[in-house]
């Protein structure tokens, strides 16, 4: 290789930082729009179950009175004594509902529930002058272990609960 004669080294290159690249945010952002409206249409079909379940429109601001709860006779179907709030296991109580004080033709009926909202006993649903008429009472002849029973006085409409005009509880223990 004569005539070529080896080229002496330049001064050192500085050190090039490569051109940085800009950041590609597009991935990030559309993943946050999409989860964002997936949000708020849950959000919307959420509200109008709300709004569909409660029915505010079909509310009537009616109230009925439960003039108490009584010991009960099963044979007779008659209440006895001054109104109780415990009772004791194996003793039957019936709640005393004034169902006159309603429109007659409207859709009722009451149920007792256990504290953990199992239905234990119900009367109707019916209409108020019927139950009028058939059951002032709403017995709990069940040998129902301690707890507490509330009784829910409830509006009916299409077979469904939609407004509880009442209520009552009271507490069984043992013994």
């Amino acid at each position: 290789m004569q005539g070529t004669t080896p080229t002496p080294p330049g001064p050192p290159t500085p050190y090039r930082v490569p051109a940085r690249r800009r950041d590609d945010l597009r991935l990030p952002y559309l993943t946050l729009l999409v989860v964002g409206v997936i949000s708020l249409g849950l959000l919307g079909l959420g509200l109008d179950n709300l709004v569909a379940a409660t029915m505010p429109w079909e509310h009537t601001n009616l109230t009925v009175k439960v003039t108490g709860v009584y010991a009960y006779d099963k044979g007779s179907g008659t209440v006895h004594g001054p109104a109780i709030k415990t009772s004791r296991t194996g003793k039957a109580f019936a709640a005393k509902v004034d169902w006159a004080s309603l429109p007659s033709n409207l859709s009722v009926g009451a149920a007792w529930y256990s504290s953990e909202g199992t239905l234990i006993q119900s009367v109707g649903p019916s209409t108020a002058g019927s139950l009028a008429a058939r059951h002032r009472l709403v017995p709990m002849d069940q040998r129902a272990p301690p707890d507490t029973y509330g009784l829910l006085v409830l509006h009916y409409d299409g077979g469904k609960p939609i407004e509880i005009l009442g209520r009552t509880h009271l507490t069984v223990t043992s013994g």
